[in-house]
């Protein structure tokens, strides 16, 4: 990652002058929306600056981003991000899109489950108006070039999930939702895509309590010195089963410190129906145990649940919980950078990437892209260019080993890739096409 925004920025200040760019009121070529899942955005920075746009002084990347004072949120770009540029007239790019412009929408505010019911149902929702009167002033020479501030209404062309459309169901899609039926699901092509490491996260006051009742060297984060949760462990906490687990914290063998606090994401976002399946096999299982919910579930001063929409909301929640000297508990997939908060080890393996691909860390979910195949409410299925840069250029950019540059990303054998040979980041083993299945190892 940090040697995608290296290339990044040297891109952009090569094209530091605005007289250059594509104006934010250029008719492109291609334009396509996106949104969903967050991981494949993470993906972005990297693809368009080494693989797909032409840039040079004469034709730069620009980057949008939306406006915090306009669109709420704590930083700018964190709901709604756009990229424009001229493509490549060389591979990947395929030759019918060669040396054309676009520009690409991606949506992150919702998560995964933005990806999957709108996009079917092709249901309008908000994205940034990218023109002179939402993106004003001259081009910027740093990240993000322009900052935008008006929203206008769009239905998505493609969609991304941490899993597959068919588990957003229950209490894993938000509050007033309801799940696709077997005729809306035929509305969308579903593409499984890469898959993503996910781990259980406490607040280093707990991980330093669990380092000592463990016999760790107290703040070593090193995996070696790791300290090590179960699955039953971790499930007794993320589930409101009334045990010792909801209780206090002496069931993991250390001394109480106030009320068991879990930092858990809204429903219908992918890293949340992570936890609920691996944790409490929700809702493959015919006996799954129902997520924790906070309107349901909690137990002021004993058993407290915070739910955040994004994934800086769930980091805030760990990190506010360290610095007042509390425990605190929850999920994140490993693209994050701790700050007053660290990874565990789950069943004594550690979350690093070449556990998961070998086996023996089993916290991962395969994710998928999906795009709509049929006119659904008078909106057509992406057709010419747009197809071929769905099909053509995202999809199989997506899934390439060499593209996934982010700590915790893996590429999928099932979509022939050879692991040891295409990469050290493809997995050993497939769930082959759902997240229900135990991963089966074919290498």
């Amino acid at each position: 990652m940090k040697n995608s925004l290296r290339a990044l920025s040297a891109s952009l200040a090569l094209a530091a002058s605005p007289a250059f760019a594509l104006p934010p009121d250029t008719v492109h070529d291609v334009e396509v929306f996106i949104g969903g899942a967050t991981a494949h955005s993470r993906l972005l920075p990297n693809m368009l600056t080494t693989r797909w746009c032409d840039i040079s002084v004469a034709s730069p990347l620009d980057i949008y981003h939306d406006d915090r004072t306009a669109f709420g949120g704590t930083a700018d770009g964190r709901n709604y991000q756009a990229y424009s540029c001229k493509l490549k007239a060389a591979a990947p790019i395929p030759a019918s899109l060669q040396g054309k412009t676009m520009l690409l929408h991606y949506r992150l505010l919702t998560g995964s489950f933005l990806g999957v019911n709108p996009l079917a149902r092709a249901t309008a929702v908000d994205r940034m108006a990218i023109n002179a009167t939402s993106c004003p002033g001259a081009r910027s020479a740093t990240t993000p070039n322009y900052k935008c501030k008006n929203p206008v209404s769009a239905v998505l062309d493609m969609g991304m999930s941490d899993q597959e459309p068919q588990l957003f169901i229950g209490r894993n899609l938000p509050a007033g939702e309801t799940a696709l039926t077997a005729k809306e699901l035929g509305n969308i092509t579903i593409v499984p895509t890469i898959a993503i490491m996910f781990g259980a996260t406490v607040s280093d006051a707990l991980y330093q309590a669990l380092q000592t009742a463990q016999g760790k060297v107290v703040g070593d984060f090193t995996d070696d010195q790791r300290p090590n949760l179960t699955t039953q462990q971790l499930t007794s906490l993320f589930t409101a089963n009334g045990g010792p687990y909801n209780t206090d914290w002496t069931a993991l063998g250390i001394a109480n410190n106030g009320p068991i606090k879990i930092c858990k994401r809204i429903n219908g976002v992918g890293q949340q129906i992570s936890n609920n399946l691996f944790f409490g096999g929700y809702p493959c299982s015919p006996s799954a145990l129902l997520p924790a919910m906070k309107a349901t579930d909690e137990i002021p001063g004993q058993y407290e649940l915070s739910e955040g929409v994004l994934i800086p909301d769930m980091t805030a929640c760990l990190t506010a919980a360290n610095n007042a000297g509390q425990y605190a508990i929850g999920g994140l997939w490993l693209d994050q950078t701790p700050n007053g908060w660290h990874f565990t080890k789950i069943d004594g393996v550690g979350p690093i990437l070449a556990n998961a691909v070998n086996g023996s860390y089993p916290f991962w979910m395969q994710n998928t892209a999906q795009y709509r195949n049929k006119t659904v409410n008078s909106v057509p299925a992406p057709s010419g260019l747009k197809k071929t840069f769905i099909e053509s250029l995202m999809l199989p950019e997506f899934e390439r080993p060499g593209n996934l540059t982010t700590n915790g990303i893996m590429a999928l054998p099932e979509n022939g890739f050879t692991p040891g040979v295409d990469g050290a980041n493809v997995l050993k083993s497939s769930r082959q096409g759902s997240n229900c299945r135990q991963p089966v190892l074919f290498f």
